[in-house]
């Protein structure tokens, strides 16, 4: 059969429909896999903030700590805790920060470390100094202390999400 009026014979013309529709179609499925891998990202991402400062003056304690906010798990890559421009490693805590802190008080470092996982609401300290059943004499001295290290302790914690993201989160004690 001839069709006088028509160039392009049906056969021709349902063959390049059937191509431009299954076209858009392979692009719609790219561009869902991009929106639904951009949605997996975002939704696995981790949130390192800073606990408000905890300081009980009743009982002499003072508590540095971090949280992951997020929804997915943070890996520690890197960290540094500072006072006064010093870098506070386990081994010379006691004598970084000795010079202000008497041998009542207990002081701690929290046990963060490279490649450490801190998983969704999970907790983590940093840095713990506390005197159990302190006196008013202590209590004095456990005040002087927490203002002593105002402002002159400070730290940063590289992490990164399962998809390799990074972050850093830098906090001040103040």
């Amino acid at each position: 059969m001839e069709y006088p009026f028509c160039v392009l014979k049906p056969e021709i013309i349902i063959g390049i429909s059937s191509i431009f529709i299954a076209s858009m179609a392979l692009i719609a499925t790219i561009w869902q896999a991009s929106s639904s891998h951009k949605h997996n990202k975002l939704s696995v991402r981790p949130y390192i903030c800073q606990n408000p400062h905890f300081i009980d003056r009743d009982v002499c304690k003072l508590t540095i700590s971090i949280t992951n906010k997020g929804l997915g798990t943070a890996v520690i890559k890197g960290f540094t805790i500072h006072f006064n421009d010093t870098v506070i490693t386990n081994n010379n805590l006691r004598n970084t920060i000795g010079k202000i802190i008497t041998k009542d008080f207990n002081v701690i470092q929290g046990s963060l470390s490279q490649e450490n996982a801190l998983s969704k609401d999970e907790t983590l300290i940093l840095l713990e100094i506390e005197k159990e059943s302190a006196s008013t004499i202590e209590n004095s001295i456990f005040n002087e202390i927490v203002e002593q290290l105002r402002g002159k302790v400070h730290y940063s914690i590289l992490y990164e999400s399962i998809y390799g993201v990074q972050q850093c989160m830098t906090c001040k004690f103040e």
